[in-house]
């Protein structure tokens, strides 16, 4: 167990590398919203409490029967066991102090304190807007077990369940501090602190379970993997204290603009999720201007309400299949011709969200393996092979994998073993080939694609 001088010394640190790093040509917030001061860094990151995860404790051998069940013996074996716990910790939201919950999960051997490994922070994909659509409330088997086997591989993983999905708050009520979908700033920042609370926890009771050796990977999928970028954009920032290594963005939605674009062109998966991301950012950004203005009188009155209780926001738009049944012609007709001055401040919310119109220069370029499904009709795959493109001309360094015939998730799911053994290399500090470093590479069937034989 790490000494309490130990654990100052960390935190001060920590709080060190934070001030420094907040320069004068940095002010959070935008569109609008007036600007704040962020809390120091000895206020966010700080375990409130945690709970190991009943049934959750597996063995290598128990992992690798669960896979190969599942039909995916590609990634077995394990080299370890894994252990889960779910955590409440201290965060930030636009300045104000926040209490968060999330996901940790170790590489475990019985009786042995398995030596110091890289750690992973783990953005999941969408899952709801509202407390009980947190991923670790339940403890979903699906979130849970992508956990496990990244702690099985050798991974130290931790996942917040972001800011407005609390575990632990009521089910039946709005949380205080609004989910922003597909928020940046919001995103980052909570991610980052539950790195930092199980940094803490892994210098004191989880001590004797594992340990982390400070290089991080970013991985996540969807809106994760939206998240991924987020953390690049917001580390140097927010958290300069983390090394972060490499990035692995799973059918990530880079570009807001082009995905809306694409939602108003005809009825489509990313016509639903608009309406969620509008409203959302909106409430963050505390904007004056009616929802009326871009969504019918009928979706407008009912979606912000049903956003932000329950899980199933879709039901607002039940028995609307058309575009022009959702959103405003003059809505329609401005983004869909590129007008975006005609829709301010909705557009402002969705390029300050977008990879290359947040207005944040990277510090550096992090190596990030960038996976698209072919048949994506969510984060439309055409505008991810667009973006990508943009990204790689102003210095991204992305690795491109398309999985041939995968829809949405499918592709996160089905490129499973190239992407550990992607990050391996990098960890390993082994470059990006040269003759794939930014080249737009036809699909091609992924490892664990059950249909791929």
């Amino acid at each position: 167990m790490a000494s309490a001088w130990n654990k100052g010394i960390v935190a001060a640190l920590g709080l060190l590398a934070l001030a420094c790093s907040q320069g004068a040509d940095f002010t959070p917030g935008a569109c609008g919203l007036a600007g704040y001061d962020w809390l120091p860094a000895d206020r966010v990151g700080q375990v409130l409490s945690y709970e190991e995860l009943e049934g959750f404790r597996m063995s290598a051998a128990t992992i690798d029967a669960m896979l190969s069940l599942a039909g995916a013996e590609v990634l077995t074996p394990v080299p370890f066991g894994a252990r889960a716990f779910r955590l409440r910790y201290t965060t930030q939201d636009k300045g104000q102090a926040v209490e968060a919950t999330g996901l940790v999960a170790l590489p475990w051997i019985e009786g042995q304190t398995v030596e110091a490994r890289p750690e992973v922070l783990f953005t999941h994909g969408t899952t709801g807007f509202a407390n009980e659509c947190a991923p670790s409330r339940e403890a979903g088997e699906g979130d849970v077990f992508a956990l496990l086997l990244l702690a099985a591989e050798g991974y130290a993983a931790a996942a917040p369940d972001y800011i407005g999905l609390d575990a632990t708050g009521p089910a039946d009520e709005p949380n205080p501090h609004p989910h922003a979908y597909l928020g940046m700033e919001q995103t980052a920042i909570a991610s980052f602190d539950c790195l930092r609370a199980m940094r803490e926890l892994l210098a004191s009771d989880l001590a004797e379970i594992a340990g982390a050796d400070g290089r991080v990977v970013l991985w996540g999928g969807s809106q994760g993997g939206h998240a991924v970028f987020a953390c690049q954009l917001y580390a140097q920032h927010y958290a300069p204290e983390i090394a972060l290594e490499a990035a692995v963005a799973l059918v990530p939605p880079t570009d807001l603009q082009a995905l809306s674009v694409y939602a108003l062109s005809s009825p489509n998966p990313a016509t639903a999720a608009l309406t969620a991301v509008l409203t959302s950012l909106h409430t963050w950004y505390e904007g004056s201007e009616d929802l009326g203005e871009v969504l019918t009188e009928e979706v407008a009155g009912r979606i912000e309400t049903a956003l932000f209780v329950g899980c199933d926001a879709d039901q607002v738009l039940e028995g609307l299949d058309e575009v022009g049944q959702v959103y405003r012609p003059g809505f329609i007709e401005a983004v869909s011709a590129g007008r975006w001055d005609d829709v301010e401040p909705w557009a402002c919310y969705l390029e300050r969200n977008s990879v290359l119109g947040s207005g944040i220069e990277p510090e550096h370029f992090l190596p990030t393996l960038f996976v698209v499904s072919e048949l994506d009709d969510l984060v439309y795959a055409p505008a991810q092979r667009d973006d990508f493109e943009r990204l790689c001309a102003v210095g991204y360094s992305l690795d491109y994998l398309e999985c041939k015939g995968a829809q949405h998730a499918e592709g996160a799911v089905f490129s499973l073993p190239e992407q550990i053994a992607w990050v391996a290399e990098r960890l390993a500090g082994t470059p990006i080939p040269s003759s794939e470093l930014c080249t737009l590479e036809a699909a091609r069937t992924c490892s664990a694609d059950p249909d791929g034989q």
